[in-house]
């Protein structure tokens, strides 16, 4: 009992209250969006989606594509109190899992045209998202990996499979790298503590 309690408070604090709030904010969003340019209404109407926040996901992208409504779209954002939080690790995400530098290249020129953010600093293989939440810096796990020697690391973060198994992955990155360690703990079915 006592971990489904501290899971539902870890869930909540980084995973459920920016979602309560986005959820609430994608289909006003998306109503007013609709409402002020039919344009939006038939792409809504068009959409294979179902879900108001893949739709939301794709109005965002096809403006930011598109450098349509982007200002209004940001203003309406603003109004419904949609929490950036989440978009901003859906950029990291994004680049993070870009195989190839073009796509890289593309993806950093479209996010860098949302208001939020203001610049996306590219340094060898290091990025800065300079935004309304701070300077992040990130990098790809594959390359940091490979900077210290721990080839195994970084190709299975390269085949994607660390992120696809977060919490083993966890437990291989600590036991590899010497003096690390890590708490995890989300899934209510398994539990682990990685420590090393």
């Amino acid at each position: 009992m006592e971990n489904i309690e501290k899971y539902l408070k870890i869930k909540h604090y980084f995973e459920d209250r920016f979602n309560i709030v986005n959820e609430s904010a994608y289909g006003k969003i998306i109503n007013r969006l609709c409402i002020e340019n039919p344009r939006w209404n038939e792409f809504v109407t068009n959409s294979y989606n179902d879900d108001n926040e893949s739709i939301f996901n794709l109005i965002h992208n096809q403006a930011l594509d598109e450098e349509k409504d982007i200002p209004f779209l940001y203003q309406t954002i603003e109004h419904y109190q949609y929490n950036y939080f989440l978009t901003i690790l859906w950029c990291i995400y994004d680049i993070c899992n870009t195989k190839y530098k073009a796509t890289e290249k593309y993806l950093i020129e479209k996010y860098r045209k949302a208001p939020y953010i203001y610049n996306i600093e590219t340094n060898e293989d290091a990025f800065t998202i300079d935004c309304i939440l701070g300077k992040i810096p990130f990098e790809k796990a594959s390359n940091y990996f490979y900077k210290l020697n721990e080839v195994k690391l970084s190709k299975l973060a390269e085949d994607g499979i660390l992120s696809e198994y977060c919490h083993d992955s966890t437990f291989k990155v600590c036991k590899t790298l010497k003096d690390s360690f890590a708490h995890t703990m989300l899934c209510k079915q398994s539990c682990h503590n990685a420590q090393q």
